[in-house]
């Protein structure tokens, strides 16, 4: 109890000075799939469809420091849409995760009162939702053995951010991201899958130490 107690204290000890922040986006994005089978041959005609995200987390850095260190949760909508021209068939993919970041800001410049930051994370997500529509038939893909895995996904991109009030900014921030089931080797001679996303997303960045 006490080690637990010194902890705690010497967690608080080192806020003191840092600067904290809280933030909360919605985004929109074009996502798309692509998806081997397990000669190495992708599916072709595969297009992106529109899909949404939401996301939370938590930001502090040292006062003056241009490099900030990021926490979040997202729900991500990741899905593609397509056809064969062999067998005429019409498939459609929609998958919903929950994502867990950890990544970095970079505050490369300010220009008139704006902002403007580098940004790269790394995630871990887990499949809330998913299904595959062929032709007429949708089949869940929860518990699929091709979908089960864990994403792993890499994401980069910019935002800018204008102070509105005391304690609160604006911001908007472009991200292109990627991701492949982890544990999934992709010279293994098996059915794989990665998606893309580019997303345009708008959010409020709300100052904890004011």
């Amino acid at each position: 109890m006490k080690n637990l107690t010194l902890l705690v204290l010497l967690f608080f000890i080192s806020t003191i000075g840092t600067a904290q922040q809280l933030f909360l986006d919605l985004g929109s994005s074009a996502t798309s799939l692509e998806y081997l089978n397990s000669n190495g041959q992708s599916l072709e005609n595969l297009h992106a469809v529109s899909n949404s995200q939401m996301q939370a987390g938590y930001r502090y850095s040292k006062p003056d420091d241009y490099l900030s260190y990021t926490l979040a949760v997202s729900y991500t909508g990741y899905g593609a849409v397509g056809s064969d021209t062999l067998y005429q068939n019409y498939m459609e993919y929609n998958l919903n995760y929950a994502q867990f970041h950890a990544g970095v800001d970079i505050k490369m410049f300010s220009y008139k009162g704006f902002d403007f930051q580098f940004k790269a994370n790394t995630s871990l997500g887990v499949l809330l939702q998913g299904t595959q529509t062929l032709n007429n038939q949708v089949y869940d893909l929860v518990g699929h053995q091709e979908f089960d895995n864990t994403l792993l996904s890499f994401a980069e991109g910019i935002s800018a951010s204008k102070p509105i009030s005391d304690n609160t900014s604006l911001y908007v921030q472009l991200m292109h991201s990627w991701g492949i089931p982890a544990g999934i080797s992709r010279r293994a001679d098996v059915e794989r899958w990665n998606v893309k996303s580019n997303t345009v997303s708008f959010g409020l960045l709300i100052d904890l130490n004011k």
